[in-house]
């Protein structure tokens, strides 16, 4: 939680591509402080010897370079002369106008450029196939979970009695839903809401809150992992309420911390779910409400099944798989 999602997914690809010995080299910036660091001006675009180097034209002038791969929209992939690989994370902008033209304007160009766009869930395949219908070849590649949330044991004090909110509170997150929920339904209004990430909290979410729920807004705007960790260890339950999603990755975090989930069956949300979660529809209050006291109900026998799932979204097997597309694209 203490960096954005697509730099935080770009610098674990990298590490784990190293580590399983990819042909990779990694600007020793990312190596030694790959989250609070400033990021290396240029981390976004590599190479399949997959340098993060300091200019535009070490990266793409290396001889050695197979494949280029755009972990964001570069417009630098756009002078290559080799394979390109490009990852897209969703079409939330297309979708709902959120922002400045420029943005998908960037993402049609470089998508029309790529030999192989690399989608995050097949949501997200979908939407960019329905967006850019002349892309070429699409690939799904899931995001994946830090070791850490797979290998540390479950906090032994848990004691589970809050609702908890991970990320951003924009427009396509259907925050107030969730405040809808918990204004029609007295069962919500006891237990305490817990939101962590996004944005600092302006007065008026601040007043929302405490008219949804009866408390003050309780908000944890940057944790670590250790602490988020411990979070869904003692949440009752985990809500992701988004209009639209291109993973979700908040599912995945909480099944493999054996935390219920309530989340709508909007976006690419029930594919990551699997049947793992109680899916609401995103715009009935009384379905939100009645889908998270249902998560809650969940034995330990279901927990166990959300968890051996999630756990399988490593990132070792997240760098398996760009390998194994890298190797196809040559």
């Amino acid at each position: 939680m203490q960096s954005g999602g697509v730099r935080r997914t770009s610098f674990a690809l990298m590490r784990s591509l190293e580590e399983i010995g990819g042909c990779v080299e990694v600007d020793a910036r990312i190596k030694s402080n790959p989250l609070d660091a400033a990021a290396p001006r240029h981390s976004k675009l590599l190479t399949a010897r997959m340098v993060a180097a300091d200019t535009r034209r070490e990266i793409l002038g290396d001889p050695s370079a197979r494949v280029v791969h755009s972990l964001y929209f570069d417009h630098a992939m756009l002078a290559s002369k080799r394979p390109v690989a490009l990852t897209v994370y969703d079409m939330i902008h297309e979708r709902f106008g959120f922002g400045s033209w420029i943005l998908p304007a960037m993402k049609r160009v470089l998508v029309g450029r790529a030999d192989v766009v690399i989608a995050i869930s097949q949501t997200t395949a979908n939407d960019a196939q329905q967006y850019f219908p002349g892309v070429k070849k699409v690939e799904v590649i899931p995001l994946a979970v830090p070791d850490e949330f797979v290998n540390t044991p479950r906090d032994p004090a848990a004691n589970r009695q809050f609702v908890l909110h991970v990320g951003q509170r924009r427009r396509h997150k259907n925050f107030s839903i969730l405040l809808d929920a918990y204004r029609i339904s007295p069962a919500l209004r006891a237990l305490p809401l817990v939101c962590v990430g996004g944005s600092e909290m302006t007065p008026e979410e601040q007043g929302a809150i405490v008219l949804a729920t009866g408390r003050p807004a309780d908000h944890r705007m940057r944790v670590s992992d250790a602490e988020l960790m411990r979070l869904y260890d003692n949440a009752l339950v985990a809500v992701v309420p988004s209009l639209w999603e291109g993973f979700g990755l908040p599912v995945i975090e909480a099944m493999v911390r054996r935390t219920p989930v309530a989340c709508s069956d909007a976006g690419s949300l029930a594919e990551a779910a699997d049947g793992h979660a109680a899916l609401f529809d995103p715009v009935s209050a009384e379905d939100c409400a009645a889908a998270i006291l249902r998560s809650t109900t969940l034995n330990d026998e279901a927990l166990e099944s959300a968890q051996a799932y999630a756990s399988m979204f490593t990132w070792r097997r997240y760098a398996a798989a760009h390998m194994a597309l890298y190797s196809a694209m040559e």
